[in-house]
């Protein structure tokens, strides 16, 4: 290219050019694709770790940052070939014999010649004449236009490679960032460092007088935890979840992320959290519905507030301990600290 006039700097945009056509192929093709691989992928791994997907969605800055990696990688990982062999002088050029094709594959020197009347090119070796698109670009960019689609089934397969490739890291990497983050976000809002789960409430004076004694104990509350079992329409039971009672004056437990709705407040009476599971399970789930629980024979009513984002949780419900203690005759009684 240097022989017919061509500087280091074409030769190099010649090629990243050509590396950018390769990238935005791949990452048209790659995107459509790792979406959908990643919501399939995401659904089968919420069955085998029993959660519920209730959004699929894709925030914008997502796509930025997977088209902006797209076009960053491949241009970073070829800039120091491309640079460097663009800067290779006339004499080095002709004297690098390059690789030699196989003899009987029809291909011969005269059939690489280039024409460039017009402004256009044209090879001798195929017969097929540039068209009036390229005879109006520079000639580096026309060349090189014209060789990524010289042969067609190569184009296909180093763009199918590519963005195969592609979807499978994006898939990987926002589903593991996914799972990461729901975690975290669980745990910060969970700002205790032990649980202790009891078979039977006890009186909370023997809790205060067991923990409070212990040095390394510098806070502590007691909640209460009952097994329920939603009664639906139909009269009969559903399968059971764990019924969680937050003392309404907690600092052990900020509000987890929600879905939808809110927190329990200090001042709630027949108010209820459920997490997605809970949320799946209740037929026309919609805030403000109703939902009946049989808890240890009793039956009692509450209003659904909110639904609390709980990966890989069992399904759990949480309501305010003074009220539920109220109801239940447990008014003294903890089960959990």
């Amino acid at each position: 290219m240097k022989a017919v006039g061509g500087s280091s700097s074409q030769i190099a945009l010649m090629y990243f050019a050509k590396i950018a056509l390769f990238a935005g192929l791949s990452c048209a093709a790659a995107l459509p694709l790792a979406y959908r691989v990643a919501v399939v992928y995401a659904k089968f791994s919420a069955r085998l770790l029993n959660f519920t997907l209730f959004d699929c969605s894709v925030p914008p800055w997502a796509y930025a940052l997977e088209i902006a990696t797209a076009f960053v990688v491949p241009l970073a990982v070829a800039a120091f070939p491309v640079i460097r062999g663009s800067r290779l002088s006339v004499r080095e050029g002709l004297s690098d014999s390059g690789t030699r094709a196989p003899r009987g594959d029809g291909i011969s020197a005269r059939g690489d010649g280039v024409s460039a009347r017009g402004g256009g090119f044209a090879a001798l070796g195929d017969g097929v004449a540039t068209n009036s698109l390229l005879s109006s670009v520079s000639r580096p960019l026309a060349f090189s236009v014209r060789n990524a689609f010289r042969k067609p089934a190569r184009l296909m397969l180093t763009v199918f490679t590519l963005a195969a490739a592609g979807a499978i890291f994006m898939t990987a990497m926002n589903i593991g960032a996914s799972m990461d983050a729901s975690v975290v976000r669980k745990f910060d809002a969970s700002r205790y460092d032990l649980k202790l789960r009891l078979s039977s409430p006890i009186p909370d004076a023997d809790f205060d007088m067991v923990l409070g004694a212990q040095s390394l104990v510098t806070a502590f509350e007691r909640w209460g935890e009952e097994t329920a079992y939603p009664l639906f329409g139909s009269g009969v039971e559903d399968s059971a979840f764990d019924l969680v009672s937050v003392p309404g004056s907690t600092q052990l437990q900020y509000p987890p992320p929600l879905v939808e709705g809110r927190w329990l407040g200090p001042k709630d009476s027949d108010e209820i959290v459920v997490n997605q599971r809970v949320a799946a399970a209740i037929p026309e789930f919609a805030l403000g519905k109703t939902l009946t629980l049989i808890v240890r024979g009793k039956t009692i009513s509450w209003t659904i507030v909110g639904v609390a984002q709980e990966m890989m949780a069992m399904p759990t419900a949480y309501v305010g301990k003074e009220r539920l203690d109220a109801r239940m005759g447990t008014v003294g009684l903890s089960r959990v600290a």
